[in-house]
């Protein structure tokens, strides 16, 4: 399946795919796609390389960035620090998956009973090709007492929630080159809990930073996996040395 990608740019880095991205672009993103605060260049960046390197649409919401409050760090700067999280859902783990051309069938949930609820457990079994051309599958069982938030979702749907997070985990065990750094936003209740009176500091307010576009002289070598805030902007100060 072959599809429009949104994030279509050329570039060979992050930064320099930030770069090329216009500035109202950059600032849709900010203030809308990437949630919780305002990121930094270098988690922006991240951020649109992703939507690159998966094709997801961070416009039709299939892509957004979730920036949670690194607490320790906070304390340690004297200002907010966050990390980012990519999201998607489990249909954006689906279109990711179909990308690379290898997924074959993806089974229906399996439960220890379909009469008891909540279920124990669910169990979701993946058919694919590996790269090698071989048909291979991946299995997935995930349990209630572990992933259950307790949110209304959960109680409400408790089957088609465990049935989700099986299907994605087991998407995710058999393409995970393809989804790595890649968060499902199922599971993400709980995370979001544990940042709710999360720490600042007496007299500075929360970062409200403008995104700019960085000069590609500027650019550090590609990465291409997550990172915290302060772990960009160490890699970002070592390139520029």
């Amino acid at each position: 399946m072959t599809t429009k990608k949104p994030i279509a740019l050329e570039a060979s880095t992050p930064y320099e795919l930030l770069a090329k991205t216009d500035e109202d672009t950059q600032v849709f993103l900010t203030k809308t796609v990437i949630k919780g605060g305002t990121p930094s260049h270098e988690q922006l960046a991240l951020f649109l390389w992703r939507c690159k390197l998966t094709g997801l649409d961070p416009f039709g919401g299939e892509i957004v960035g979730v920036l949670r409050q690194n607490r320790k760090e906070s304390q340690k700067a004297g200002e907010i620090v966050y990390d980012m999280a990519i999201q998607t859902t489990r249909d954006g783990y689906r279109v990711i998956a179909e990308e690379t051309g290898r997924l074959l069938e993806v089974g229906e949930p399996e439960y220890d009973s379909e009469d008891k609820s909540p279920p124990r457990w669910a169990r979701v079994t993946v058919q694919y090709f590996t790269r090698t051309g071989e048909k291979a599958q991946a299995t997935s069982k995930v349990r209630w007492s572990e992933f259950n938030q307790g949110t209304s979702f959960w109680k409400d749907m408790p089957f088609h929630m465990l049935g989700v997070r099986a299907e994605a985990h087991a998407l995710k065990k058999a393409f995970p080159k393809a989804l790595a750094g890649i968060e499902t936003s199922h599971g993400d209740e709980q995370r979001t809990k544990e940042v709710e009176g999360a720490w600042k500091p007496d007299g500075v307010p929360e970062r409200d930073v403008k995104p700019e576009s960085v000069p590609s002289e500027q650019l550090p070598d590609p990465f291409v996996t997550p990172m915290s805030e302060a772990e960009a902007r160490a890699l970002a100060g070592k390139a520029r040395c």
